[in-house]
């Protein structure tokens, strides 16, 4: 199932590591790339609980 989107992610996540080498603080990236992962999520949790 999910093997047919394993090419893409696996592009994507060398595209992303590419733009980390130069950082030299892969954890500290890592981290902010899973924010803006989980940022669409969050507000949405946080407008069903406010209403």
């Amino acid at each position: 199932m999910v093997i047919g989107d394993l090419p893409a992610t696996i592009a994507a996540f060398r595209a992303f590591r590419a733009r980390l080498e130069p950082l030299g603080s892969p954890s500290q990236v890592d981290l902010s790339d899973l924010d803006v992962v989980c940022e669409p999520t969050a507000p949405t949790a946080a407008a069903q609980g406010g209403s």
